[in-house]
């Protein structure tokens, strides 16, 4: 290394741990945990995936929130997912069905992004919120 290069690492290495903490930290909004019950056509949705959108409509912005459904529950707070942030918001939900076929075919979504709204409140540390999906919602297949 030659010495300027050496001079300006030795200035700059005491620096580093400052400047660490300007990225990757999670200094975003307040995230709030969601929990609750999905089912489908009266039952429990086997396999899903649930998102939480900030409404911007309503005036609301922030990071999207997530969790996946397993056996009819989801929660945010679970490893794979992310809290939402507080106000209104959209929450999509998909179905899916991991049941094997004669041929080990993919399955299409039993239904996507099934909407709902709610209103998330920043009182509030964690939410249950539960949704009944439609038989109404459920995918067209191509034949």
């Amino acid at each position: 290394m030659n010495r300027p290069s050496f001079t300006v690492l030795f200035i700059l290495a005491p620096c580093l741990p400052l400047l660490s903490g300007c990225w990757g930290g999670d200094d975003g909004p307040v995230r709030y945990d969601v929990s609750g019950a999905v089912s489908f056509k009266g039952e429990p949705l086997e396999s899903g995936r649930i998102t939480f959108v900030p409404d911007a409509e309503k005036g609301n912005v922030g990071p999207v929130g997530y969790a996946m459904v397993k056996n009819g529950r989801y929660d945010t707070s679970a490893s794979g997912g992310k809290g939402t942030v507080a106000g209104a918001i959209e929450i999509m939900i998909t179905g899916y069905d991991f049941t094997k076929t004669p041929n080990n075919e993919i399955r299409p979504p039993l239904f996507e992004d099934y909407k709902e709204t709610a209103e998330i409140d920043p009182e509030q540390s964690s939410t249950t919120l539960d949704f009944e999906v439609p038989a109404s919602a459920a995918s067209k297949q191509k034949k």
